[in-house]
């Protein structure tokens, strides 16, 4: 439970950040906010399962 608190956290840091970043820098924001949505999801069907 901890780790999904961190990454949800990391999450919300990085849309702030993509609200404030330059156009160039958005793509790659946006890759690592999907990451973590990918992981926050394995974590949630993992703990589902269990």
């Amino acid at each position: 439970m901890r780790n999904i608190n961190l990454l949800e956290q990391e999450r919300n840091a990085l849309l702030t950040e993509w609200l404030r970043a330059k156009e160039t820098e958005k793509a790659k924001l946006l890759v690592r906010i999907m990451d973590i949505d990918e992981r926050l999801e394995l974590n949630k069907q993992s703990e589902a399962s269990n």
